[in-house]
């Protein structure tokens, strides 16, 4: 889940941000993974653009798995997607 979400993230990233660089940052604290892709692109307007499917398969991927997607945007400052997901013993995210 989390492959498929970074991917799609970065994916959005190089179609609709403008810039070409984004960052990807993997932690974990031993009861949560978190990833979080981020950029200083264009942004977008939440209230506009609610997400496309892109932005609905990310966040379906993550209830499949236990997980939550949160999108931080601003129009001309960029965007950040941390995905977070609970660990369980013999489990992997």
């Amino acid at each position: 889940a989390m492959f498929r979400i970074a991917q799609e993230a970065l994916r959005n990233t190089a179609t609709h941000s403008g810039v070409k660089q984004a960052t990807l940052e993997y932690r974990e604290d031993g009861n949560t993974a978190e990833l979080t892709i981020g950029d200083h692109g264009k942004g977008f307007d939440t209230a506009v653009r609610g997400g496309g499917l892109g932005v609905i398969s990310m966040k379906e991927r993550a209830h499949l798995a236990s997980g939550t997607v949160a999108i931080t945007t601003h129009p001309g400052r960029g965007t950040s997607i941390r995905a977070s997901f609970p660990l369980a013993p013999g489990r992997i995210a």
